[in-house]
């Protein structure tokens, strides 16, 4: 690996319920450069802040020699202000958002 690890997480996966954010989340365990966090709904950029960023942080091995650190919170895309909140805490993020047809998800 060229770059040292990241110090925050790096890497999201946001999406709507029946759309495939578990398969990709499962996926994405199984990469060698990729760290997800056992947790797959963290909820820490939502409405509360349930955790304080060291807390948050605890759920990631910082230490260890991974390119990406993520998680997976679905309701993330729900609401505007979570992109503001990622981007502020991490503006180099990824952010993987995987939608579907509504009608296809009932």
């Amino acid at each position: 690996m060229e770059n040292a690890s990241p110090d925050h997480v790096n890497l999201f996966v946001v999406g709507v319920n029946k759309a495939g954010t578990s398969w990709l989340y499962k996926l994405l365990q199984e990469h060698p450069d990729v760290f997800m966090s056992s947790q797959k709904e963290l909820f820490y950029f939502g409405e509360r802040h349930p955790e304080e960023l060291t807390d948050y942080h605890a759920h990631f091995p910082f230490d260890r020699p991974y390119r990406y650190f993520g998680e997976a919170t679905l309701f993330y895309c729900h609401d505007a202000a979570v992109a503001r909140k990622i981007h502020d805490y991490a503006p180099d993020a990824k952010v993987l958002a995987i939608v579907r047809d509504p009608v296809e998800r009932l």
